[in-house]
């Protein structure tokens, strides 16, 4: 009778600590009867409270999926996503488990530690000292992880989750032998627990160092992109002035034209030559249908200038509405780097150049960048070879295009021909 009642008390509660534990994901459901669908699929993890039969790993397996099936039916994005929280929540749960499979805890686990003498009393004492734990791991967890913000787990986090895993599930599978043994076992009961629970301190402080490095970098790009578009209005507002200003003066420009072509063509020439030099920045200006945008191209045109590369650029980007800004500005802007990059190993100005097109085929925006260069140009998996000592860090840009556009189902061609390098984006339009 014991048994079924902290059966029945254990099943509510560890449903009641998942739910409060997934709550900052609540606002990410599509609708309160998903958020309702996935709560009941929460009692699918009745049968790991009333049946000991279950075999070992089929109790991790049910669990586990339980909680993914929970999160999926709640309308929380991604597969990854909820397997990734599913695994960590299944973690806590051994965790927890763990501590009380010590060998001399197991008896505050089955609820027969005596503290006071009385049964019922102590089988009480029990069911409290053992929710304290459970609440305790489960919300220092919670506290390092903001659930709502995790979207994206880099390899290392899944690599640390299988560590953290296994360890756990070995934890769980040594213990019972031990504590089945006579002995009081003190150094293993403390070992146990301090492993259980440090495995678990450090799976949530290392998730949460990467994502808030990860969101330490997205701010610097941010701020990177809030300049160049603050220092595209300026170039903006600078242009609008000479043109003002050339259009006040145009009349005498006129005026002065028409007595030079009383004195000969030769000064004349070098006259209208030096109002074109003048008209020259303002047929540079580009416009892409993006502001921030056009500040990274604005500012890759600046350089390019500096470094005699004759850059021309044809990019309507209205139709990609639904790329993030950051995202468009990665692509263009590693692309163009490459580019510079390239054309500045080409030993003759003259044949310095880059040319960027965009083109809408078959609903999909097709963005091509064309570069001179100079030398022999190798692929290997579809990535250039390089002669460089720091391989490590050659094609990072590249690279990051890649990554980028597998957001959008995009994809990512090179083609070397004899003196002209092409890389080509294609961006499926929704």
């Amino acid at each position: 009778m014991r048994f079924e009642a902290k059966a029945i008390l254990q099943f509510i509660f560890d449903v009641a600590l998942v739910m409060v534990f997934f709550r900052p994901l609540a606002r990410q459901a599509k609708s309160r009867a998903h958020i309702a669908a996935g709560i009941a699929c929460l009692m699918l993890t009745a049968p790991l409270y009333f049946y000991i039969g279950i075999q070992y790993y089929l109790r991790v397996l049910l669990r586990f999926a339980v909680y993914w099936l929970a999160l999926s039916v709640a309308g929380i994005r991604s597969f990854k996503r909820n397997a990734f929280f599913a695994a960590l929540v299944t973690i806590l749960f051994t965790a927890c488990q763990n501590v009380f499979f010590a060998p001399k805890l197991v008896e505050i686990y089955r609820g027969t530690r005596v503290f006071t003498g009385s049964a019922s009393l102590d089988f009480i004492i029990c069911l409290i000292l053992q929710w304290a734990v459970y609440a305790l791991v489960f919300f220092y967890a919670g506290s390092l992880l903001k659930l709502d913000r995790m979207e994206h787990f880099e390899p290392a986090e899944w690599m640390v989750l299988l560590v953290s895993i296994t360890c756990e599930f070995y934890i769980k599978q040594a213990l019972p032998s031990v504590s089945s043994t006579e002995g009081e076992h003190t150094e293993l009961t403390v070992f146990s627990v301090i492993l259980s629970l440090v495995v678990v301190a450090f799976l949530a402080s290392f998730i949460r160092y990467l994502h808030e490095k990860k969101a330490a970098d997205e701010m610097r790009l941010q701020e990177a992109i809030n300049n160049a578009y603050f220092r595209n209005l300026q170039l903006q507002k600078e242009r609008d002035e000479e043109v003002r200003r050339l259009h006040h003066d145009m009349k005498n420009h006129l005026l002065a034209i028409e007595k030079l072509a009383g004195e000969g063509s030769e000064r004349m020439g070098e006259y209208i030559g030096s109002l074109a030099e003048q008209l020259d920045p303002y047929e540079s200006l580009v416009e892409t249908g993006n502001e921030l945008l056009n500040g990274i191209l604005a500012e890759k045109q600046a350089l390019a200038k500096t470094k005699k590369i004759d850059l021309e650029i044809q990019a309507d980007c209205k139709e990609l509405g639904f790329v993030k800004d950051t995202d468009l500005c990665t692509i263009f802007g590693n692309a163009l780097d490459n580019a510079i990059e390239a054309c500045e190993k080409v030993e003759k100005a003259e044949d310095r150049s880059i040319r960027v097109k965009t083109e809408l085929l078959a609903g999909q925006m097709v963005i091509a960048f064309t570069n001179t260069y100079q030398g022999e140009v190798t692929l290997s998996n579809g990535m250039p070879l390089t002669s460089k000592k720091d391989k490590k860090n050659h094609g990072i840009g590249l690279r990051s295009i890649r990554r980028t556009l597998e957001k959008y189902n995009g994809t990512l061609r090179l083609k070397p021909d004899a003196d002209r390098f092409t890389l080509t984006v294609v961006i499926p339009l929704q």
